[in-house]
């Protein structure tokens, strides 16, 4: 069902006048609308103001986060079998918390069901799944605890939660999926489905923590123009003519 609503979305992108206007989030979404041929392309990035580093909250050498759907395109179970990869070569138990929620039960979600399941053989992976609404604060509270974000999907205009963990002081390891990467400059960003360099990164990022809190720093550079002081004005140069014609 899901390749089919992205099918019928990209059908309807060829088919839409090439005059509509766009506002894109990602350097990513506006480069694709402007190859189907749209002129009156805008960029625009969200501004990212509710999440930020705690430094009094003590960070943990052993916690993966996962936040977002649990859907075929976000390849939520690869997480769960790419960690407890990891914990296997390091000999140490890693503690995943995977937050997300799925609208009807699926081949998909059995899947996902099982890929837990099978996970509990593994004495170094200890899965934890969050399938209920998880306010903001508390989700910024494990992200301000945890060692590292870590992401499958396949494709992200934006790429919201790896963006908002980074400005909790946890750096993201991601597969390339298209607006992510165009706003990071590919920190942190592994070619899709390479499985055995996600696995060699994850270890390398847990084991040294040089390694980590470079990818940490150079990461926090590239996109703290998302905040407000530092983004307002491009806002309201964007999207004033819409407001004023209200």
């Amino acid at each position: 069902m899901e390749s089919l609503l992205s099918l019928a979305g990209y059908a309807q992108l060829r088919l839409m006048p090439k005059d509509t206007k766009w506002v894109a989030v990602s350097p990513y979404n506006a480069n694709l609308l402007k190859s189907l041929g749209y002129f009156n392309v805008k960029y625009c990035p969200l501004i990212i103001d509710s999440y930020y580093q705690d430094k009094n909250c003590a960070r943990t050498d052993d916690t993966i986060i996962y936040i977002g759907r649990i859907s075929p395109s976000k390849q939520c179970h690869k997480i769960i079998d790419l960690v407890g990869e990891a914990a296997k070569i390091m000999r140490k138990q890693l503690h995943l918390h995977i937050f997300g929620r799925y609208k009807s039960e699926n081949a998909y979600v059995r899947l996902f069901k099982r890929t837990i399941e099978q996970a509990k053989k593994n004495p170094y992976i200890d899965v934890k799944w969050h399938d209920k609404y998880v306010p903001t604060e508390v989700l910024a509270n494990y992200l301000n605890r945890a060692t590292l974000y870590v992401s499958t999907s396949l494709h992200e205009g934006f790429g919201l939660p790896v963006i908002e963990s980074i400005f909790c002081g946890c750096p993201s390891l991601y597969y390339s999926c298209g607006g992510t990467e165009s706003l990071l400059d590919y920190q942190g960003c592994i070619p899709p489905n390479d499985d055995i360099n996600f696995i060699k990164t994850i270890v390398k990022l847990l084991t040294c923590p040089e390694a980590r809190n470079a990818l940490s720093f150079k990461q926090k550079e590239k996109v703290r123009f998302l905040r407000s002081p530092h983004i307002i004005n491009q806002v309201v140069r964007v999207y004033s003519e819409y407001l004023l014609n209200v």
